[in-house]
């Protein structure tokens, strides 16, 4: 059995797969775990991205923003 390349798994993740080409995807991840697993890795790098944390900003900078709205 021959995997699917990761730049397709890719994209059907992010789901820019054409309905045909993805048909053909589903059938092979049925029977593929290797790439069932490259999927699940995409979909947590995704859900990982969407979710990244607020960055703290730095005391100095908020001590800049109010001496700008005083002047």
């Amino acid at each position: 059995m021959s995997c699917v390349d990761d730049a397709l798994l890719q994209m059907y993740v992010e789901g820019v797969l054409d309905a045909a080409d993805e048909e053909i995807l589903r059938a092979h991840l049925a029977r593929c775990p290797r790439c069932r697993q490259h999927v699940a890795a995409y979909k947590e790098l995704m859900w990982d991205l969407e979710h990244l944390p607020e960055p703290a900003v730095p005391k100095e900078l908020d001590q800049l923003h109010e001496t700008l709205l005083r002047a």
